[in-house]
Parts: C-alpha cells; structure tokens; sequence
C-alpha cells in the first residue's frame, strides 16, 4: 500500500513540474515566468519529501527530507523575490546623470 501511495505522490509531483514548465513555456514575459516556476520548488519539493516519509519510516530519512523541503520553502521564496526584484530595477529608466556643480 505504501508503494502505491509513493507513486500518486512522485506522480503529483511530476504533473506538476510538467504543468510549471508548460507555463514557462506560454509566457511571455520573465516576471510571468518567475510565476510558474516557484511552484515545481515548493510543492513539488513537499510531495516529494511526503512520499520519502511514506516510503522509509526510519526517522533519519524522514527529518532528512524535512529539512530539505524547508531549506527548498526557505531559499525558493528568496531567490524569486530577488530575481523579481532585480529584473523590475533593470527595466526602469537609469537615473539622470547629476549636474556637476562648480567651484
């Protein structure tokens, strides 16, 4: 039975890697893009580590998943704030240049 429930796991989990990069794939623009691809980080990531649980009942496997997913959750939500906010920074217009004053 817990194989069974491992693979609808590793299954949810691929569908939905499949799904994010469809999604990549239509979008035009790389702040849309930056959409789609936080979700393969954090739930694919969380199914992931639930069928390692459910797989291997030995609690070192499982902390050692579990802290995988919350280092994924973690660093995911970092790197696509940053990512985002860089890519908006480069799209205004540099500032002007400030006169330069005399002596």
């Amino acid at each position: 039975m817990s194989t069974f429930a491992t693979y609808v796991l590793l299954g949810a989990a691929i569908g939905i890697a499949l799904a994010s990069a469809l999604g990549v794939l239509v979008m035009n623009d790389a702040l849309q893009r930056l959409h789609y691809v936080s979700p393969t980080a954090t739930l694919g990531a969380l199914l992931i580590g639930a069928a390692l649980a459910v797989e291997d009942l030995q609690l070192a496997v499982i902390s050692k998943g579990l802290l995988i997913v919350v280092l994924l959750f973690g660093t995911n939500a970092v790197v696509a704030h940053a990512t985002g906010r860089a890519l908006y920074l480069r799209r205004q217009e540099p500032p002007e240049p400030a006169e330069e004053r005399g002596p």
